[in-house]
């Protein structure tokens, strides 16, 4: 999901497309460490306070940072060059719902890892409570020296 939030970022001015591109780096550079940082850092993108107006013409947009009609088409990214203003404006809109479906479906799928990982969590300490830990070793030392238990 992560590379498909990535297609909604519009790179724009001198340093959007560089930008772009190290975002991807350190999405991949993420993916080397563990799968555990890689999403985390999907997490963090799919997260309302993730920004990036300073290179992103989705998010510059709708924080008005930047007026999309006084852009000259030197500073858009050649997807967008040839668009009209009105086909521009409906180009990033387009982009700004994909992103957020993707996001909220990111959002989803953490709430599901979460609830996975504490269900998890829960039976793991069930199981190594200090009672837990001692009747099996007990059940474990008597079952070497030849006594059964009923079950």
């Amino acid at each position: 999901m992560n590379d498909q939030l990535n297609k909604t970022y519009i790179g724009y001015g001198s340093a959007g497309e560089e930008k772009k591109e190290r975002q991807m780096i350190q999405d991949s550079n993420a993916g080397s460490m563990n799968k555990g940082v890689a999403v985390s850092r999907s997490f963090t993108k799919s997260s309302a306070k993730y920004k990036n107006s300073s290179w992103d013409l989705v998010d510059a947009v709708e924080e008005s940072t930047v007026k999309l009609e006084e852009m000259e088409s030197n500073e858009l990214p050649d997807e967008m060059k040839k668009l009209k203003p009105e086909e521009r404006k409906k180009y990033i809109e387009t982009k700004k719902n994909e992103r957020a479906k993707i996001q909220g479906e990111i959002k989803e799928m953490q709430e599901k890892r979460d609830k996975f990982v504490a269900d998890k969590k829960r039976e793991s300490a069930e199981e190594n409570t200090l009672d837990a830990v001692m009747i099996k070793a007990v059940r474990v030392q008597a079952e070497n020296k030849q006594y059964q238990f009923k079950k």
